[in-house]
């Protein structure tokens, strides 16, 4: 398995990765080229992930995790930093599915104030972290959870929401470093000092932050200040293509016209904002064939060259894709 990683990731021309960690564990040891290797961090969809206002008076206290209930989530510290817990009252809410659910129930017997959900449609998600007042980020002890920036992790300060989870050498100098950042750093696997943050927590209510305002800059291999996870994405593709052709080692490529975000809600109906869904849009055209690949969330289309050439054409035409590809809708 590791000699057939090796051999696909080191035939790829371009490589994103979603962490430094990460860009180290490719190189290092399945030996892909560090000029290939970029990092792009995961992001959160803002147009779903977002503060809400502000939470009830009178309400209690609510911490949640979510998550697949594996090993590098580390489910099973945080029944026992519910047990160890000594601040004021809160309620505990473990949602999702997973190999370590049932261990994780059958340890948190006798806990009441501890409540288990199951998963919830990803377009309930973010309402879902609103509800909460402290989210859980990961804190088990494999190797893969020092390399990895769950998603979780930007979901949570795109609502707003203050984290607490493991310390990793996978985040940002700049990010652990912040006192203000959001986050409240704890060893992976220490269930006292996961305890401990949730009590500070509930004495001390305070607001997570923006995850585009505070998260460091997204890098590509020449730019250090793009804003976001989309706007590097685009540059290390447009880079890539630039070099290709000027090296004239894909000269089929033409020109990449046109990296942007089609908003699904235009073309799909529906009275839930949460079905809302921007998704990119990658064009490409081939010389050759007279065609252009058009890449939408994963999904290739080809159309002819002249419709791509022409942007208001190729608007009419994606809308009108898009709309007969409505599974991509959440």
């Amino acid at each position: 398995l590791l000699r057939s990683e090796q051999k696909l990731l080191q035939c790829a021309d371009l490589v994103l990765a979603d962490t430094p960690e990460h860009v180290r564990f490719f190189a290092d040891t399945l030996g892909v080229a560090r000029t290939k290797l970029h990092v792009v961090y995961v992001g959160a969809e803002e147009p779903l992930f977002f503060p809400a206002t502000a939470r009830a008076p009178g309400t209690p206290i609510e911490v949640l995790f979510y998550g697949s209930f594996i090993p590098l989530q580390g489910p099973e510290v945080i029944i026992d930093a519910v047990r160890r817990y000594r601040g004021p009252a809160v309620r505990w809410v473990l949602l999702g599915n997973g190999p370590l659910r049932e261990t994780c129930r059958r340890n948190a017997q006798g806990l009441a104030n501890v409540v288990f959900e199951d998963w919830l449609p990803y377009a309930q998600l973010p309402e879902r972290i609103r509800r909460a007042d402290i989210l859980l980020g990961v804190f088990g002890m494999t190797p893969k959870a020092q390399r990895v920036i769950p998603n979780k992790v930007f979901q949570a300060l795109a609502c707003g929401k203050p984290l607490i989870t493991c310390r990793a050498p996978a985040y940002p100098a700049e990010l652990a470093e912040d006192g203000n950042g959001g986050i409240i750093w704890v060893p992976a696997g220490d269930s006292a000092a996961l305890a401990a943050g949730v009590a500070e927590l509930a004495c001390h209510p305070r607001s997570g932050v923006s995850c585009r305002r505070r998260w460091p800059r997204c890098r590509s291999r020449r730019h250090a200040d793009d804003a976001d996870t989309e706007t590097a994405l685009f540059r290390i593709v447009d880079e890539f293509l630039d070099d290709l052709t000027r090296l004239h080692l894909l000269p089929e490529v033409i020109h990449l016209v046109v990296g942007k975000w089609l908003a699904l809600d235009d073309v799909v109906e529906s009275d839930d904002a949460a079905r809302t869904h921007k998704f990119p849009v990658v064009v490409i055209v081939l010389r050759h064939t007279g065609l252009g690949v058009v890449a939408i969330d994963e999904q290739e289309i080809r159309l002819p060259a002249a419709e791509l050439a022409h942007e208001a054409l190729l608007e009419r035409r994606l809308m009108r894709v898009a709309g007969e590809q409505r599974h991509l809708a959440f």
